[in-house]
């Protein structure tokens, strides 16, 4: 018979809970109050997230803290940060979600790297200058006729003009040109 301290794994394993929670929090720095982040100090993934060495493989950190803190992570769910902060593993700070539930998060936060900087995307066809050229023809030429002009889909025409899709410039005013 297991005992309340194990933990369980994505994997349907367990750990004797005291040892991974123990080894766990050697690597957390916690802050001065509950409310602070904890921040893991031990290795990081390349995306920025830190990972725990679980059950024979790595896992991400805050994952980890979630199944020692609150318990097993149902199938198709995230563990997300209210706070926002990679590296923190506090479980008061995390909660679940779908990856829709995470997207919306992110982009509720205006934290989504490629919705802020679209013209950063690796598979970007656009220069901001044509998505401003773009904007400035809605309603004297049709979004197909644009796409095939720019090499790109009527769809991300539509986006650019609804705001979808490269909105900063939408919201930034273009630079008035002086004219002699």
């Amino acid at each position: 018979m297991r005992n309340e301290m194990q933990l369980h794994d994505e994997r349907g394993r367990w750990a004797e809970g005291p040892d991974a929670r123990t080894r766990f929090m050697a690597k957390v720095r916690k802050g001065s109050t509950d409310a602070d982040c904890w921040i893991w100090t031990a290795g990081t993934r390349t995306n920025g997230y830190g990972q725990f060495y679980l059950h024979g493989a790595d896992t991400q950190a805050h994952r980890t803290a979630w199944l020692i803190f609150k318990g097993p992570i149902p199938d198709g769910l995230y563990v997300c940060h209210h706070c926002d902060v990679r590296l923190c593993v506090n479980p008061a700070h995390l909660f679940l979600g779908t990856g829709t539930d995470n997207q919306l998060d992110c982009s509720s936060k205006g934290r989504c790297f490629l919705q802020r900087y679209p013209e950063r995307s690796p598979t970007r066809k656009l220069t901001e200058a044509q998505v401003r050229e773009i904007m400035s023809l809605k309603g004297q030429q049709s979004g197909c006729a644009l796409g095939r002009k720019f090499g790109v889909s009527d769809h991300s025409i539509y986006s650019i003009w609804n705001g979808s899709k490269w909105r900063h410039l939408a919201l930034t005013p273009v630079a008035s040109q002086n004219r002699d």
